[in-house]
């Protein structure tokens, strides 16, 4: 079961863009249509998609529904998000899931900021977090502190364009199987190689060349199914000479463009 926040079709000025972060504004027509073929795909795959429609239209990060939540066993925990312009997804996101009958945590402190896109499992009991622009110590520390069943593993990552950049773990990071992990080498720190290393988790490089289109991000669906950004045949084919089927999805306006690929489009809710 997951939930999904289809793009709105709103009339935002070029300057507005540049000041979210976009080389140049979003083609709305393309970008619904692309988010519809996901929605497809993913009930093909046998997941119940749930859409949340009450987003305000200005906030037109708002269908990166990965980052406004970070899902534990015990409930959703709403996050204060890193970059400061996202922050007000917050509420839409904590009505809807409430009115799903989801159990909402209590948030972390004021000063932790966390966004979902940093934040990896690794196995059933491991959290990776991310550390940079986005998301910093002190969230991982009430993580700590508040999850004493959860290993959370703080990641110190590269800087890479200051907090209006998106630049997540899940940048370099994808779990595609238990034991498999897709990764892009030239940005992995090495505390991160060793956690992966300690767990026995194999790793794969995505293209190089492919980094820049959404190649490493890419979304598990099943063990060794995933869905990743259409237009990356290097990582494809390496992915399925590893035994992990791979099914493309459309995606230049909402994963290209908006720098968030298959994964930062899904919250998963529950998982089979």
């Amino acid at each position: 079961m997951a939930l999904l926040s289809p793009p709105k079709n709103v009339e935002i000025k070029p300057s507005d863009w540049a000041a979210w972060g976009y080389s140049r504004p979003r083609n709305a027509g393309q970008a619904i249509q692309e988010h519809g073929f996901l929605q497809r795909v993913l009930q093909e795959q046998g997941v119940a998609v749930h859409l949340l429609k009450s987003a305000p239209p200005e906030l037109v990060d708002a269908c990166y529904v990965c980052d406004p939540v970070l899902m534990m066993a015990q409930g959703a925990l709403i996050n204060r998000m890193g970059k400061e312009a996202r922050r007000p997804e917050a509420s839409p996101m904590r009505h809807h899931l409430a009115s799903m009958k989801i159990p909402i945590l209590p948030d972390l402190s004021a000063s932790a900021r966390l966004e979902g896109g940093d934040c990896v499992w690794l196995d059933d009991d491991t959290l990776a977090v991310g550390v940079g622009d986005r998301s910093n110590m002190a969230a991982v520390e009430c993580l700590r502190a508040r999850f004493s069943d959860v290993n959370v593993v703080a990641i110190e990552l590269p800087q890479a364009g200051g907090p209006e950049a998106c630049f997540h773990l899940g940048s370099i990071l994808s779990m595609v199987d238990r034991h498999l992990a897709l990764v892009y080498s030239p940005l992995v720190p090495k505390p991160l190689w060793d956690v992966l290393d300690q767990r026995g988790i194999q790793t794969v490089d995505c293209g190089p060349a492919e980094f820049q289109t959404q190649a490493c991000n890419v979304l598990c669906t099943a063990p060794s199914r995933v869905i990743v950004a259409d237009g990356n045949p290097i990582t494809k084919a390496t992915l399925e000479a590893h035994g992990v089927s791979v099914t493309p999805v459309p995606g230049q306006e909402l994963m290209v463009l908006g720098t968030g690929g298959p994964t930062c489009l899904v919250l998963p809710l529950k998982r089979g």
